[in-house]
């Protein structure tokens, strides 16, 4: 963690330097040089051959050739150290891991070393060798071709790596849904079983009741069915009880008749 960010501040500061030092050359030091009937100083072309050499030298004014030597070229022998530091920190950083990317900085440096000297060759030779031209035109070339695949890099790099994360957030967007979706269908799925259980509870309930009330309509119906038989009875004792009754109180006024007739002849016989 602490060397991740330690990386990040060299990277920085290297970046930052690099585009001061670029900015210097390209605004301030290459427009000074460039003055007058001058064509394109030889780090601006793609390669050039001894003619273009010779008629940029013989164009050259002492202030540009002055500017050239003693300002321009030593920042252009700083410049490649820190942008080939530059990139192998970015890619570094870029791809989490040692890459063999970082090959193509280490030879864009070597290939600008190998332009400024020869350029510093050319500029205080009085006489311009053809194939002093020809090594500095390919290392020209070559530098500029390495530049554009380092930048090539670096933007291929950012783009996967953007695609990847945009990628990451979609997937870890579609894994939140789908868990909240599984807890909403979960808490759904919850309250469904509830509304079961009560339903299922009402149901029981009901069914509970149901099975009571035709206990108790059973029960009151064998009560009836019991009773009925009972008043059957005691209907049918008491017609047999009624003719005995009669019987009785016939003897009973018998006797007390029979009674009454002899004591009349009582009566009459004492008159």
């Amino acid at each position: 963690m602490k060397s991740n960010k330690a990386l990040k501040i060299c990277a920085i500061v290297a970046g930052a330097v690099t585009a001061v030092i670029s900015g210097l050359m390209n605004f301030y030091y290459i427009p000074i040089i460039e003055k007058g009937p001058v064509t394109r100083c030889f780090d601006m072309n793609f390669g050039y051959n001894f003619w273009e050499a010779q008629y940029f030298l013989d164009c050259l004014t002492p202030l540009g050739k002055e500017v050239y030597l003693h300002y321009q070229l030593p920042l252009d022998f700083v410049y490649p150290a820190v942008y080939c530091v530059f990139f192998i920190l970015l890619f570094r950083l870029l791809l989490k891991k040692h890459t063999p990317l970082i090959l193509l900085p280490v030879l864009l440096a070597i290939a600008d070393y190998c332009e400024n000297v020869c350029i510093l060759l050319m500029l205080r030779s009085k006489t311009l060798s053809p194939a002093l031209v020809g090594v500095s035109s390919v290392a020209t070339i070559v530098k500029t071709v390495l530049m554009w695949l380092c930048f090539a890099a670096v933007i291929l790099i950012a783009a996967i790596l953007i695609h990847k994360k945009n990628k990451a957030d979609l997937e870890k967007q579609a894994r939140r849904q789908e868990r909240k979706a599984a807890r909403k269908a979960k808490r759904e799925s919850k309250k469904a079983e509830k509304a079961a259980q009560k339903l299922a509870a009402a149901e029981e309930k009901q069914a509970e009741a149901a099975a009571q009330a035709a206990e108790t309509e059973k029960t009151e119906a064998e009560t009836a069915g019991n009773e009925a038989p009972t008043a059957a009875d005691k209907t049918d004792t008491a017609d047999e009880n009624e003719p005995g009754s009669d019987a009785a109180a016939r003897g009973t006024s018998e006797p007390a008749a029979t009674g009454t007739e002899d004591a009349a002849p009582e009566a009459t016989e004492e008159e």
